[in-house]
C-alpha cells in the first residue's frame, strides 16, 4: 500500500511506541510477514491467526482432525489422495511441469496436523503447505479508502488489519483443503490471486462506507474523524462474517477454490450482531 510522507511518519511512531507490547491495539493498514518477529506483536497476523484459532473453537470445529465435521473414515479415505503439487508448465516457452519441493503434506495421523501440535504452522510448509489470508486485503482497504485522509482515519481509529480475527488459515493444495473441508487459497496450477475474491469484498466495503457517509452532503460524502468508531465495527464485523462464510462455504464444498466463491449474499447493510 503506497503512503504518503505523514502516514509513514505516523506508522513508524506508533509502531515503535507500541513496540513488544503484545497486548496493545493500534491502526496499521499494512502487512508484516514474520511469524517469530516479537517486534510488533499486534501485526504479526500470521502467528495471530494461528493463536485465534488454536485458542478458540475452531481448533477442534475445523482444523484438528477428525472431528464432527470429519469423520475418520472421511479422513482416511481422502488422505490417500494427498501427493506433491507440481507447477503448471508452459508448452509456447517450453517450461515443463516440475514438482514443488516441501509441498507434500504429512499424513494426518494421530493428531499430526492440530494446531497445537509440535512446531506446526509456524512454517507454511508444516505441516502442509497453507497461507495465511487477510479476510479484508490490503488493496481492498486502498482502493475503497483512497485517500489519506481516510486511511489516517482508520489508523486513528486503532483498526488493525491484521488483528486476529481478520487472518485466517487456508490449505493451498485442494487434497488438503477437502480432507479438512476448508476452502483453497490460490491452489497450485491455478492463478496466483484471487482477484475476484478481493473485488467482492472491495464492493462490500465499498457499501459500508456510503453507508456510512450518507449522511455527510457536506463533506461531500466522505468519512470524517467522528465516524472512526462505527468504521472499526464495521470493518470487525466484515472480517467475522466473511470467516464464518468461508468456513460454511469449505464444508458445503470441500476444497473449493476461495476465488470461485460469490460474497454477494452477505450482509453487507448496518446490523447489530455477526
Amino acid at each position: 500500500m503506497s503512503k504518503s510522507k505523514h502516514l509513514v511518519k505516523w506508522q513508524e511512531n506508533e509502531h515503535l511506541k507500541k513496540k513488544g507490547d503484545r497486548n496493545s491495539e493500534h491502526g496499521c493498514l499494512w502487512r508484516h510477514q514474520s511469524y517469530r518477529d516479537e517486534a510488533y506483536p499486534p501485526c504479526n497476523y500470521r502467528k495471530n491467526a494461528h493463536e485465534h484459532s488454536k485458542s478458540t473453537d475452531e481448533a477442534d470445529k475445523y482444523y484438528n482432525i477428525p472431528n464432527d465435521r470429519c469423520s475418520r473414515q472421511y479422513v482416511t479415505y481422502w488422505s490417500k489422495f494427498l501427493k506433491i503439487a507440481w507447477t503448471k508448465g508452459n508448452k509456447k516457452e517450453g517450461r515443463k511441469a516440475r514438482p514443488i519441493k516441501g509441498t507434500k503434506p504429512k499424513a494426518p495421523k494421530d493428531g499430526a496436523w492440530d494446531l497445537g501440535k509440535d512446531d506446526n504452522f509456524q512454517h507454511w510448509m508444516i505441516p502442509y503447505w497453507h497461507n495465511t489470508h487477510h479476510i479484508i486485503g490490503c488493496g481492498a482497504v486502498r482502493r475503497t479508502f483512497e485517500k489519506d485522509e481516510e486511511q489516517k482515519l482508520l489508523l486513528a481509529s486503532g483498526w488493525n488489519i491484521n488483528n486476529k480475527i481478520n487472518a485466517i488459515i487456508l490449505p493451498k493444495q485442494i487434497e488438503v483443503a477437502r480432507i479438512l473441508k476448508l476452502p483453497a487459497h490460490v491452489p497450485p496450477r491455478t492463478p496466483p490471486s484471487h482477484k475476484k475474491f478481493c473485488g467482492d469484498v472491495e464492493s462490500g466495503l465499498n457499501k459500508i462506507k456510503a453507508k456510512l457517509a450518507k449522511n455527510r452532503g457536506e463533506t461531500n460524502h466522505e468519512l470524517v474523524d467522528e465516524d472512526k468508531g462505527a468504521c472499526k465495527d464495521q470493518l470487525e464485523r466484515v472480517s467475522k462474517r466473511v470467516r464464518s462464510f468461508l468456513f460454511r462455504a469449505g464444508e458445503k464444498d470441500p476444497g473449493i477454490d476461495i476465488d470461485t466463491l460469490s460474497l454477494d449474499s452477505l450482509n453487507w447493510a448496518w446490523t447489530r450482531g455477526v
